[in-house]
């Protein structure tokens, strides 16, 4: 196997090799890395996402007369998640 290393072709392309290689690992460290450093669904939730001490925010506004996208601005709550606070806590029918 050794033999084949000293090859006059084998000596003359291995650099070339040896550079092709590092390229590729040096694209596929960056995709990686890039890769890693995506946002994720959590990572992009609004900051003022209710949190447990204030969990009955959302029920209290909608019993107040809060509106769908009163909810969904304030509370931090999607557009399913507010009708569902509206119809379990709201009084009369969803509002869009």
């Amino acid at each position: 196997m050794l033999e084949i290393l000293n090859e006059p072709s084998v000596r003359t392309f291995a650099p070339f090799a040896l550079a092709a290689l590092g390229a590729v690992v040096g694209v596929a460290s960056v995709r990686i890395v890039a890769w890693l450093r995506r946002p994720r669904p959590f990572d992009a939730a609004p900051a003022s996402r209710v949190t447990a001490r204030d969990d009955d925010l959302p029920a209290k506004l909608a019993r107040s007369g809060a509106d769908r996208a009163q909810l969904m601005m304030q509370c931090g709550l999607d557009a399913d998640e507010a009708a569902l606070v509206l119809r379990l806590h709201g009084s009369g029918p969803t509002r869009d």
